[in-house]
């Protein structure tokens, strides 16, 4: 059986290692796999109707090479903004859809047009539709073409890949009324199914072994769906029925390694700045149970881990077949178990010499320096950690509960030990005071010398969290409503309307106390 598997736009620009693992496991499974990465094509489409090549290390914008280290980050917000323009008049979205969309780029939006370019227009828009059309009518074409009843599953990790995903399915059906559709991701409502008969299952979960399943069982009967776990289907009378849910993978080690050969690889902006980044996913779930967050309930509210042999090979394998790329470890926290870190960091040294990897951390006491140097002896140039906020009640709420002193502590001996340090931080979080706010712009004062960068965001509310769960608890009133495409929940909090006043504030103290600093990768990494 061949599986179509489908990125659409909207999706990750740095090569996201969702459909490469479903592709190695299908493959292993006995299944063809086809890949159709809409995704980064539509974006080169917008380079190109934006005037800038990409030539070696260099970016070409309108003829004139750009000077500094290379930072597509501008594009990349032209691009978002003209995928969001173009998927709600091809969807019809209304007033409230389109205003949550635009919602979650009015910041970076701001930012990025602040050098007095103009919004694209009209004609720019249409250019790009074009071109997306144009791709999307000969993936279709092909797919009208199979003599098999074709399977295409969406990968779906955004409300823009939801929709885009949606509006193909559409098309696909007029073509292919047999074609079974899937959808998979995190950002997928649960009334998708009652509201568009276009899509005929959603794959819930981790979804390699549901989808080799769903592949193995598939007849075209309208009873295979009774036997696939962790899938929820329309019945023959329209109605969606929900099968049990499928345990999640105990043994990861157990996985097919990923196919990154189904993904037109060189096409990523990285890869053609000759800076090439690869994911690897080491671990599944998370510790940590922050209250804004959803990584544990997405991770089954269970923390499992790969062997250090396992991820070793797999990154060796990635070195031999794509020209030592950097290493970007897609799991929540490389540092949840201290003893398999230490474990990885030892192999990785004695067979893998050479590597760079960076990954997701934890301000913890097991970051000890001895534990840094041996990280960054193993490889690691770069981490990032969620500090979200320096004050003590903040982090409090948040319950992440970080101590301000290690957190400092931590900073200081990773930069000491030779690795880069990022720090995420959430500003306007219900009950953040101006005293809070102030400590936050201290801890950054104090600690510029050992950080290297920075991003900041305004709090949102993901549903799923325990804050959209029991908003009372946090000081929020939520107005929640079902929607065509997704839920819609509006929070209500007394700091809701600082979020892009304090977002620009820190950047402000940012950059009055730290000069830009010069790190490979640091800005591929952090604009794309």
């Amino acid at each position: 059986m061949r599986i179509n598997l489908c990125i659409p736009p909207g999706s990750s620009l740095i090569p996201y290692p969702a459909v490469p693992y479903l592709a190695g496991t299908l493959r292993r499974s006995g299944h063809e796999v086809g890949a159709f990465d809409l995704n980064i094509m539509a974006f080169n489409d917008t380079l190109s109707i934006l005037g800038v090549e990409v030539q070696g290390q260099q970016l070409i914008r309108n003829g004139e090479v750009s000077e500094g280290r290379p930072s597509l980050r501008f594009e990349a917000f032209v691009y978002e903004y003209m995928l969001r323009n173009i998927i709600s008049a091809l969807m019809g979205l209304g007033k409230q859809e389109r205003e949550s969309l635009s919602s979650e780029i009015s910041w970076g939006l701001v930012r990025n047009f602040e050098a007095g370019v103009g919004m694209p227009d009209e004609k720019l828009l249409c250019a790009l539709f074009e071109k997306i059309w144009m791709r999307c009518n000969r993936w279709l074409e092909e797919l009208a073409r199979s003599n098999d009843r074709p399977i295409i599953g969406f990968h779906v990790i955004s409300r823009p890949g939801l929709l885009w995903s949606l509006w193909l399915s559409r098309e696909i059906r007029r073509r292919r009324s047999d074609a079974l559709i899937v959808l998979g991701g995190h950002c997928i409502p649960g009334s998708l199914l009652r509201n568009h008969p276009e899509v005929d299952a959603v794959a819930l979960g981790e979804a390699e072994r549901t989808l080799a399943e769903l592949a193995d069982h598939f007849d075209g009967t309208g009873s295979w769906q009774r036997r696939v776990a962790g899938i929820k289907y329309r019945s023959t009378a329209g109605e969606p029925q929900l099968n049990p849910e499928a345990p999640p993978v105990k043994d990861l080690d157990t996985l097919a390694p990923p196919d990154y050969g189904v993904l037109p690889i060189d096409e990523y902006p990285q890869q053609r700045l000759g800076f090439p980044v690869l994911p690897v996913v080491g671990s599944r779930g998370c510790t940590s149970r922050c209250a804004f967050c959803v990584e544990w309930v997405l991770g089954y509210r269970t923390f499992r881990w790969r062997s250090a042999q396992s991820v070793v090979e797999e990154i060796a394998g990635l070195r031999r077949g794509y020209g030592d790329p950097l290493i970007r470890f897609n799991d929540s926290l490389i540092n949840a178990n201290p003893g398999r870190l230490e474990a990885f960091c030892g192999v990785m040294m004695a067979e893998n010499p050479g590597a760079s990897w960076i990954a997701n951390a934890r301000l913890s006491e097991t970051m000890t320096p001895a534990m840094l140097r041996k990280m960054n002896r193993a490889g690691c140039i770069y981490l990032s950690y969620g500090l979200e906020s320096a004050s003590p009640a903040v982090q409090a709420r948040m319950k992440k509960r970080i101590d301000p002193e290690t957190a400092a502590r931590v900073v200081r001996d990773t930069t000491n030990a030779g690795i880069h340090v990022h720090l995420f931080l959430i500003v306007g979080f219900p009950g953040e005071t101006n005293d809070d706010m102030r400590m936050t712009k201290e801890f950054l004062k104090r600690n510029r010398e050992w950080i290297g960068s920075i991003s900041a965001s305004k709090f949102s509310l993901l549903e799923g969290s325990a804050m959209a769960l029991k908003p009372g608890r946090f000081g929020l009133t939520v107005e929640s409503a079902e929607g065509k495409y997704w839920n819609n929940h509006v929070a209500s909090y007394p700091e809701i309307d600082r979020g892009d006043e304090r977002v620009s504030e820190l950047f402000e103290c940012w950059k009055a106390v730290k000069k830009p600093v010069e790190f490979p990768f640091a800005q591929v990494l952090q604009h794309i």
